[in-house]
């Protein structure tokens, strides 16, 4: 039942190790004795409660390792010949992480499994990576060639990404009392990250407002982006989340709703 596992931790040990040939990195090392861990808990005959908590394990490992490469493209600033090739090796590991668990247990859902903040926590990677990546490109008047199909199409991927992190949650029972708290869960918001999800998303719903032809009748960007940085103004202008900036997102709803 753990073949799978250990064969995917296997593979990520050795890529730390190569890693490590050329860059004594105290992650890589932290991540290359996780995964000897786990698989020394591999040999082992697992119960479901255990294979679960492996799975857990093999999730953060994977999220790890991929938040290695995903700071360095940021600070190279998504370089134009290897950022394509290497998003995509990025989101096939994290992929793995769904694929082992219909693997390992066939009738467990993926929040079951991992809970709520471990699956938030993959669409936010997924989103927020894609986001960076075209915010990089809109900003950057030399890269205007590359707003493309391929650049909207990884916008649209970005929002449904970020969309899926902030609706996985409707349960508000333990906020009772707190109103405030109360109000942010209604909407989505579970942390500053689920806030920053929701400005990412409706930014990206902007950038798609200036293209024609990206509204469908399952997708309108300008009512999900309105939608979306309406509900972001109203949450960061609450007391609990003093100090979040409305500026941009109230330009971009006037825009949208002009």
């Amino acid at each position: 039942m753990t073949t799978h596992i250990t064969e995917r931790l296997n593979q990520i040990h050795k890529l730390c190790e190569k890693a490590l040939i050329s860059n004594d990195d105290n992650v890589l090392k932290q991540l290359k004795d996780k995964c000897t861990c786990s698989i020394d808990v591999c040999k082992k005959t697992p119960s479901e409660e255990s294979l679960i908590e492996l799975l857990k394990q093999y999730a953060q490992i994977v999220l790890d390792y991929t938040y290695v490469d995903e700071t360095k493209l940021v600070e190279e600033l998504f370089p134009q010949d290897t950022c394509k090739e290497r998003i995509h090796t990025i989101f096939v590991w994290i992929d793995t992480i769904e694929e082992l668990v219909k693997k390992c247990l066939p009738e467990t859902s993926m929040v079951d499994c991992l809970g709520h903040e471990l699956v938030e926590c993959i669409n936010w990677r997924k989103g927020a990576l894609l986001y960076m990546l075209c915010s990089t490109i809109n900003g950057d008047s030399n890269r205007e060639d590359q707003i493309n199909d391929e650049f909207y199409m990884n916008v649209k991927q970005g929002i449904e990404y970020l969309q899926q992190m902030l609706t996985g949650r409707t349960n508000t029972s333990e906020w009772e009392g707190d109103q405030d708290a109360v109000n942010l869960v209604n909407m989505g918001i579970y942390s500053d990250t689920h806030l920053l999800s929701m400005m990412y998303a409706g930014e990206m719903c902007y950038w798609l407002c200036n293209k024609p032809g990206q509204s469908t009748s399952d997708f309108n960007p300008k009512v999900i982006g309105q939608d979306l940085l309406s509900k972001y103004i109203v949450c960061a202008k609450l007391p609990v989340m003093y100090g979040w900036s409305t500026d941009k997102a109230e330009e971009f709803v006037k825009v949208m709703s002009s």
